[in-house]
């Protein structure tokens, strides 16, 4: 665990040195200005979206910007012949990026709701929702080489993630899509601000842990594939 801690550290340090951190406060300030500039977006309903669409995209544009620097700098290679585990390398990028994540969530949140929202559906919906992206984005960005060839990736792997805005924003009433894990991350944001809880809140939470393991094997493997084949 102090050598995950270690890393991500030093990943943090990285995120910094490539821009990624002062984007991502950019984008965060840039969603703040639109709430408090424009007061009738103040709702919960535009709240949500816009923490929804945070770590999202943190996570899985993000980690693919790191990873494809890593890989200009060649010290992706470099991983293969150091000590640390492969779980280790994975769970320290994903915390890393679970840092910004939370800072500017949180910033959105409050700017609009105060501290007047449950935090620990909110908290949970963010944390687990930001590794799941990163893990998904490891997995993606492992199969190209430039950024370009990623953009390429974004719309196939987010695409049908965003589904469930459509039942969100009452377009839609299609039960299929709470298949999709942001479903549950909608429902867990939207009962934060609404300070409402139930028993649904402990099986979204649940189903969101299982694609966070689903997606870190699936960043594993696909890790391994292409660095030690």
């Amino acid at each position: 665990m102090q050598k995950i801690l270690r890393f991500t550290f030093w990943q943090l340090r990285l995120l910094a040195k490539y821009q990624i951190l002062t984007i991502a406060f950019i984008i965060a300030a840039f969603y703040i200005a639109i709430l408090l500039l424009l007061s009738w977006l103040q709702t919960d309903v535009i709240t949500t979206l816009f923490v929804f669409l945070d770590p999202t995209a943190m996570g899985f544009i993000f980690i693919g910007v790191m990873v494809l620097f890593e890989k200009g700098d060649n010290t992706l290679e470099a991983q293969v012949v150091t000590p640390m585990q492969t779980g280790e390398y994975l769970w320290a990028k994903a915390l890393a990026l679970l840092v910004p994540a939370l800072i500017c969530s949180s910033a959105i949140a409050v700017s609009t709701q105060g501290l007047d929202f449950h935090p620990h559906s909110f908290f949970i919906s963010v944390i687990l929702t930001s590794l799941i992206f990163t893990f998904i984005g490891v997995g993606g960005v492992m199969w190209v080489d430039t950024f370009t060839q990623y953009i390429v990736l974004i719309p196939l792997f987010t695409a049908p993630t965003v589904l469930p805005l459509l039942n969100y924003f009452g377009l839609t009433r299609w039960d299929f899509l709470y298949i999709i894990p942001t479903q549950a991350t909608l429902n867990l944001l939207s009962d934060s601000f609404d300070k409402h809880t139930s028993l649904m809140q402990l099986a979204d939470i649940a189903y969101l842990a299982l694609w966070t393991y689903l997606s870190y094997i699936f960043a594993r493997r696909q890790f391994e594939k292409k660095m030690y084949q």
